[in-house]
Formats: C-alpha cells, sequence, structure tokens
C-alpha cells in the first residue's frame, strides 16, 4: 500500500497521539519512524525524504503555530 501512494522510501509518520496500534503497525517497517507532533523539529523533518502528518497531528501544529 505504500509502495502505491509512492511512500516506500525514508518515511516520517507525524502523530497527534501515539496509540498502541499505529506503533506496533510502524515499528514492523524499517523505513518508517514514528513522531508525536509535540516533538517536531526542522531538524528531524530533514532527515527523512517524505513526511506524512495525519489530520489531527496538523490541526495541533495549526493550534500552536497560527495564533
Amino acid at each position: 500500500y505504500l509502495r502505491s501512494l509512492n511512500l516506500y522510501c525514508k518515511l516520517l509518520i507525524v502523530v497527534d497521539d501515539i496509540s498502541d496500534n499505529i506503533f506496533f503497525s510502524s515499528r514492523n517497517l524499517t523505513f518508517v519512524s514514528l513522531l508525536n507532533v509535540n516533538d517536531i523539529n526542522p531538524v528531524i523533518l530533514l532527515k527523512y525524504d517524505k513526511v506524512l502528518f495525519t489530520q489531527s497531528s496538523i490541526k495541533k501544529i495549526e493550534e500552536v503555530f497560527c495564533e
């Protein structure tokens, strides 16, 4: 599925809350890293080929930086 979305590369997934399901699913994929939106910074973002944000993480970023 990731290959069809052109996400089969060094991928960072940014989430609002790391649930057990997403944690256990992502740890089986060696090229995928998981990060809580509260821990995001520019240096980390530059280390990855692609970054995938969940809708809830985008909303949280907007709350923090758009006020």
